[in-house]
């Protein structure tokens, strides 16, 4: 259909991923326990990962900043 809005055309049934992490969330709430759980996110077609907040990884590790005025922390002798 020529001039449909991208609106009708999208697949109604397509969770984003923010949809996904609080509808996997509110099914662990709400289950009996773990078993049920499993049941319900599989009926659903979630995973227990999508319940899994999204995690920048940081490109490396690296040192916390220091204080203005301070020196890095270094093996001082105990005062008496």
């Amino acid at each position: 259909m020529a001039g449909t809005p991208d609106a009708m055309t999208a697949d109604p049934f397509t969770l984003d991923d923010g949809q996904r992490r609080r509808a996997t969330r509110v099914v662990a709430s709400k289950a009996h326990d773990a078993a049920d759980c499993g049941l319900l996110l599989a009926v659903l077609g979630l995973s227990p990962a999508d319940g899994l907040p999204a995690v920048d990884v940081p490109a490396q590790a690296t040192e916390p900043p220091h204080l203005p005025g301070r020196r890095p922390h270094t093996a001082q002798p105990r005062r008496r």
